[in-house]
């Protein structure tokens, strides 16, 4: 039977009934049965590999990875978020209530937990912190953590000064607000995206862009997929270009 490959991040997931959804449009566009086999990682430059070398065809990605990826992507659709289903987030810079950091520039010096740097909401930060170091200056200090909970966790338990946080994850530690403060945010920020490489056969990528809209019932963060929103990505791009000029960003395929 043949099958495509869906490659995630295991900190993001992808929206509930994903795989069943691209499992059913593609064999009913197709004529033949196909399966969707799911591969999570941890470490993102190993998903991109999997992806540019052809293991995997379909990624569930954060629209921060575009400067990482060597190859084009075909941009299939966008997950939505909250009981609107926006398709976009807002991530928060905290701090730990007992640092003297008042704005941005003053949490230069601050060691940041941060996921990986390839995530669009941890890496935020310190890529913003980044532009404040003079040319051949050391970079922000930086923690690693596990996931979106231990990015808050890592601030309340002192292992980090200051972390990006995606607001549902902040209010989900409501009880612990008197540990940390708020020091600056970043609205609208793109939600991830479901991307496939665009060399598939044309009719097996227009199966896989009838999979959108897909709703779910989950309380993930993530219930669903929509059109994506081609203008805010691209002005999201715009911007990855004015932070770091050197960066290649995958080309988009829409």
């Amino acid at each position: 039977m043949p099958q495509l490959d869906l490659a995630f991040d295991d900190n993001l997931g992808y929206p509930e009934g994903l795989p069943e959804q691209i499992e059913q449009h593609v064999s009913d566009a197709l004529g033949a049965p196909w399966r969707c086999v799911t591969t999570s990682f941890h470490e993102l430059d190993q998903m991109i590999d999997a992806f540019v070398d052809g293991r995997a065809q379909l990624m569930f990605l954060p629209c921060g990875c575009f400067p990482y990826v060597s190859s084009p992507l075909a941009v299939i659709g966008q997950a939505t978020t909250g009981d609107d289903r926006r398709r976009t987030l807002t991530s928060v810079l905290v701090v730990r209530s007992d640092t003297d950091a008042q704005d941005l520039a003053s949490a230069a010096g601050l060691r940041f937990g941060c996921i990986n740097r390839f995530c669009t909401t941890s890496y935020w930060a310190p890529s913003f912190v980044d532009q404040l170091h003079p040319p051949g200056g050391d970079g922000p200090a930086l923690e690693w953590v596990g996931g979106f909970d231990d990015l808050v966790a890592s601030v309340c338990d002192g292992r980090a000064e200051a972390a990006m946080v995606w607001e549902p994850y902040l209010r989900k530690h409501a009880d612990e607000a008197d540990r940390w403060r708020e020091l600056d945010r970043q609205t609208d920020l793109p939600a991830p995206v479901l991307v496939a490489d665009p060399s598939l056969d044309p009719g097996l990528l227009d199966a896989l862009r009838a999979v959108v809209p897909l709703q779910s019932s989950s309380h993930e963060l993530f219930n669903g997929l929509a059109d994506p929103d081609r203008r805010h990505i691209e002005a999201f791009c715009d911007h990855l270009r004015r932070a770091d000029p050197a960066a290649k960003l995958a080309p988009l395929v829409w």
